[in-house]
Formats: C-alpha cells, structure tokens, sequence
C-alpha cells in the first residue's frame, strides 16, 4: 500500500514537472498561428503571387504547396473525368493554335533554304505552342499534338515533302519529352510557382538549354539529312545523291548552324513566355 502511494506521488510530481513545458509549448504555437494570422492579413499577400519558405499563395490568397510530383510519369495516368475533359478540351485548343501559327511560320519561310525538295526548317511558334502548352494537356496530348501539327503543315504548306513532314513528327515528340523529362522532370521546373530563390531561379531556367537546344539542333538536322536521303532513293525528286554527297559535309553543317539559330531562338521565346504563363497555369492547375 506504503509502495502504490510512493508511485501515485511520483507520477504527480513528474506531471507538475512537466507542465511549465507543456504550456511553453502551447504558447509557442499559440505565437506562431497569431503570427501567421498576421501575415495572411497583410495587404501584399492578397496582391502577388509569392512564397513562404515551401509554402506557396497565389494572388488571390490561395494556399498551395509546391509538389514534388507535379510532373511524375506516375501523375499522367492518374486524372479524373472532369480534368480529362478539360484537357481534351484545351488540346484541342492548342491544336488549332499550332496550326494557325504554322502558318505564319509558312510565311516566315520565305527564305527558306530548299535542297533537293526537303526543306531546312525554320519553323519556330508551331513547336514552341505546343512545348508551352504541356503543363495543361498533360504528356499524352502534347505528344498527340506533336505527332499531327506537322500533317496540316503540310497541307496547308505542299512544299514539304511527306517523308519529311514523318520526320518532323516524330522530331516534335521528341522534342515534347525532352522538355518533360529534362526542363520539367530533371531540372524541378515548376509551371505554377515562381522561386524565390533568384540565383536558382536563373540556373534552373538556363541550364536545361544548354542540353535541349544543341540536342534539338543535332536532332533536327540528322532528320534533314535522312529526309533527304530517303526523298532520293524513293525517287520523289529526279535528282542524284551523289551529287549531293560531294558536299555533304558543307550541307550538314549548314543545316546544323540554321537548326541551332532556330532553337536558340526558340528557347528564348520558350524562357520569356512560360514565365509569363505560370499565373494561368497556376489556376488551371
């Protein structure tokens, strides 16, 4: 009986012990919600779209966190049907957008450089609608639009041979996934939040250029280069690959110079619109 009592008062005095803490506590927090409070009533934070520490508002004052996942490969197949409807919706859009900037880029072509009927492309809004447009279509329909855009270039624009327009398709896929995998997914470019941190800001943004627009370049001009080569052999153009051959090297670095100018400008636009894009990407999120 004498042992119980000596516990009981040992677990009394223990708990006294242990309430100045307890309220210590409690009144830390209680410090910490008044001071949020305080900084969700300031005037600025209804007015710009900013950060606190990972914590991100909007402008409106909507509380959104930065996910890590935004661009997982494991996201694209989870949607609702309402989100699905809203994607194939503005897919659509964005479609008909590429379609009426390609063209504009037909006219931009005018001094175009033409070999052997397989033109050296110099197409810039076509691709660069269809790059800024994958936060809201998702990966699948950025890959759809990237595959069928070229087809109505050609229609509307006949100077391109078929051959060539097969390539250009599966150029702009590439080009799609390079952006998702690379710019998005290995760089953690987030399409809705602007960084704080200007310094990381900048080497997020540039650094991804540094691979996409020479592998883009590289890429375009091996298509060029296949395009015309395959355009001969299948008899399209009643013109012989060994004359073009002598020069091959010329051609190919020619058409490598005009590729990267093309992308080099293309990343430009890319880096000054998306920016300008995040606030509506953030609300149709």
């Amino acid at each position: 009986m004498f042992k119980k009592k000596k516990i009981k008062e040992a677990k009394t005095q223990l708990n006294e012990a242990l309430k100045p803490s307890e309220q210590l506590q409690i009144k830390d927090n209680q410090q910490e919600h008044f001071q949020e409070e305080v900084l969700l009533d300031q005037e600025h934070h209804h007015q710009v779209d900013h950060y606190h520490g990972v914590h991100h508002f909007d402008r409106y004052g909507n509380h959104d966190d930065v996910q890590a996942t935004d661009f997982s490969l494991k996201k694209q197949f989870s949607h609702s049907r309402k989100s699905e409807i809203f994607r194939i919706s503005i897919a659509a859009i964005i479609l008909a957008l590429s379609i009426g900037l390609s063209a504009l880029d037909g006219l931009l072509e005018k001094f175009q450089v033409n070999i052997g009927g397989v033109i050296i492309e110099m197409r810039v809004f076509d691709i660069l609608i269809i790059i800024l447009a994958i936060p809201l279509t998702g990966l699948w329909y950025s890959m759809l639009i990237a595959m069928v855009e070229p087809w109505f270039h050609f229609l509307i624009d006949g100077d391109h041979s078929p051959i060539q327009i097969g390539f250009d398709s599966l150029g702009y896929l590439i080009a799609v996934l390079m952006f998702f995998f690379i710019f998005y997914g290995l760089f953690h470019n987030s399409p809705f939040h602007e960084s704080p941190n200007k310094h990381q800001r900048r080497l997020k943004m540039w650094l991804p250029g540094l691979i996409i627009v020479p592998s883009l370049a590289v890429i375009f001009t091996l298509i060029f280069v296949l395009s015309l080569y395959l355009t001969f052999k299948s008899g399209y153009q009643n013109t012989n690959w060994n004359d073009f051959k002598k020069d091959g090297i010329g051609i190919f670095f020619a058409a490598f110079g005009i590729q990267a100018a093309r992308f080099l400008v293309f990343y430009l636009l890319f880096a000054l619109v998306q920016k300008k894009l995040k606030p509506i990407n953030h609300r149709y999120r």
